[in-house]
């Protein structure tokens, strides 16, 4: 028959088995220091102030044939983008003067000029407002698709 050993038979001692439970401890402490001060460094608010470079796409489709308003050849056009600063409902302006472009969406609206160049290809350039304040945008394409490019305003 077999006996239990009393409880003080341990032969790790409660002081030993603290002692190698240590270091689990401040390896642990390490961890959740790193993680923590990563995740300040993301996310504190000072980080977002400068608005960030970036390239995309949309396609534009537009109805075919416009309004007219004030000497310019109205048409409504949607733009679909993958990045949803760059989808919504286009409004461009024709005139022998010059064109105009605005695209207005949740998260604010850009808004400038717009042409072609010649075989077919169009550029146009402009400003964010709203939520796209401090940004200024180039853009080139064939219909239907553009590149655009957003870059902070220097």
């Amino acid at each position: 028959m077999q006996s239990t050993p009393p409880p003080d038979s341990n032969p790790i001692s409660s002081a030993e088995s603290k002692r190698n439970r240590a270091p689990l401890v401040f390896s642990a402490l390490g961890v959740i220091t790193v993680l923590v001060a990563g995740i300040w460094l993301f996310t504190r608010s000072d980080a977002g102030d400068e608005p960030a470079s970036y390239t995309t796409t949309f396609t534009e489709s537009c109805a075919t044939t416009g309004t007219y308003e004030d000497g310019y050849e109205v048409y409504k056009c949607a733009e679909t983008s993958p990045d949803p600063r760059w989808a919504g409902t286009a409004t461009l302006w024709y005139s022998s003067t010059g064109n105009r472009f605005e695209l207005a969406n949740e998260g604010g609206t850009w808004a400038g000029t717009s042409g072609a160049v010649g075989g077919g290809l169009y550029r146009g350039s402009g400003l964010g407002s709203g939520g796209y304040e401090g940004l200024q945008y180039t853009y080139e394409g064939r219909l239907p698709t553009f590149t655009v490019t957003v870059e902070p305003i220097p």
